[in-house]
């Protein structure tokens, strides 16, 4: 829900930029390319973490996670199992037994405005094909026209034309611009941009200006096949039928021939404005977009360490194991090691747990109160070892590995400083991987 509203917040600032700034030019094609290009980068700037902006090595590492490393005898075991499927993230959900939680309710809220925006999507598509079935259809070209029994205006959809009732009752170059418009519509793939707008007005139901944003993206549309059709006829006979046909369209998901802001097509379409004031009025704005970009991106990496830092403050762990222990490997990130065999192959490397080497059966205790999500067994070269799943809240999670022995069993409820297991002797070298989880992600215990 989070990445919901941040995407969300980065499309609202985006057109707002667009609505006060960018409507104002008359450079169609890239306040077409600017609106569905702020769309895509809003998906992805909640996504960027900040620590990819730091300048990278020029060596060519490779990418790997590490299951355990021992960086004080140079020994290093490479292994890449590391995941957290779909089946068990809705597993630990379950197994936490709490529904009605607020997160939960807006989940709830949220997926049922999904369902509800998809069935009007749906339907709008299937409205589409109830036309066609009640239509006289013919071809000119590559396109099939539609001729339905109906007040509403002409639209394209991908390479189908549809006309109403009063097609046949205009002149014969009347109809020949209709059919030109929509298809210049279908060569700039129009229904494509309106399609992926409709499936993230679907994803982002919630932003109240998703009808503005729509009805600015159709509009830009409109404004593109007005300045393509008046390079081959006049303005004038084109603006007079734009408003012979005005009127309004009942369907959301296809390309309208009259778009409502029929004073601003005209007024464009009378008195053009010029190529190069255009560019350099649209350029000269770039650099502002660049900055709200990357304030974006610095802003919500800031607040999300800053709340992360707050729980971490606010939520009180123990040391998994109480005496005699040493830590062989401890939390990192990121480390670069050189091949012992080969010194111009590097390794780019993580180790986001503790390694912790401890006396003969040490007991091993629960770091804070929770539910015990998991026990796995695994058989790592014919020994048995013991891995242990323990959730504490809604945000924390703790791993443990290489048990020998457990004294708890799943979904059972344990205090913190509880005994859940033991780890083996000598001769299994004792030793655990212990693992703090926050939100999914690791984070130094």
């Amino acid at each position: 829900m989070i990445y919901l509203l941040k995407a969300s917040i980065c499309i609202t600032v985006f057109f707002l930029i667009y609505r006060y700034i960018y409507n104002k030019y008359s450079f169609f094609e890239w306040n077409r390319i600017f609106l569905i290009t702020t769309i895509l980068l809003s998906l992805l700037i909640p996504l960027i973490k900040q620590q990819w902006l730091q300048d990278s090595s020029k060596l060519n590492f490779s990418f790997t996670d590490i299951l355990f490393v021992n960086l004080q005898n140079n020994e290093i075991f490479i292994s890449t199992n590391k995941s957290s499927s779909f089946f068990t993230k809705i597993y630990d959900f379950i197994s936490s037994r709490k529904y009605l939680t607020i997160i939960n309710i807006v989940l709830i809220i949220y997926i049922s405005g999904i369902i509800r925006y998809t069935i009007i999507f749906v339907r709008n598509l299937l409205s589409i094909n109830k036309l066609k079935k009640n239509a006289q259809k013919s071809k000119i070209e590559n396109y099939t026209i539609y001729q339905i029994k109906s007040k509403i205006t002409a639209f394209s959809f991908f390479r189908n034309i549809f006309t109403n009732n009063r097609f046949t009752e205009l002149s014969k170059r009347e109809q020949e611009q209709i059919i030109e418009h929509e298809k210049i519509h279908i060569k700039q793939l129009h229904t494509l941009d309106v399609l992926f707008f409709e499936i993230i007005n679907i994803i982002f139901w919630f932003n109240p200006l998703n009808k503005q944003i729509k009805k600015a993206l159709v509009a830009n549309h409109e404004f593109i096949v007005d300045s393509e059709l008046i390079k081959k006829d006049s303005s004038y006979n084109y603006s007079k039928l734009m408003l012979k046909l005005s009127g309004e369209n009942k369907l959301n998901i296809i390309n309208n021939y009259v778009a409502g802001q029929l004073k601003n097509r005209v007024n464009l379409i009378i008195n053009p404005e010029k190529e190069k004031i255009r560019k350099i009025r649209f350029l000269s704005s770039i650099p502002v977009i660049l900055l709200i970009i990357f304030t974006f991106i610095f802003t919500f990496n800031i607040l999300e360490t800053s709340k992360r830092n707050k729980e971490i403050v606010h939520t009180e762990f123990i040391f998994p194991v109480k005496n005699n222990y040493k830590i062989i490997t401890p939390f990192f990130s990121e480390k670069i090691i050189t091949d012992p065999n080969n010194k111009n192959i590097k390794f780019k490397i993580s180790h986001e747990k503790l390694t912790i080497e401890t006396e003969s059966f040490a007991k091993i205790y629960a770091t804070s109160e929770g539910t015990i999500l998991k026990i796995d067994t695994i058989n790592n070269w014919g020994i048995q070892e013991i891995n242990i799943t323990l959730k504490f809240n809604e945000n924390y999670t703790a791993i443990y590995e290489k048990l020998a022995k457990t004294s708890v069993k799943e979904k059972q409820k344990v205090k913190k400083g509880q005994k859940i297991g033991l780890t083996g002797d000598k001769r299994l070298y004792p030793v655990i991987n212990y693992q703090l989880l926050y939100n999914q992600q690791p984070i130094m215990p």
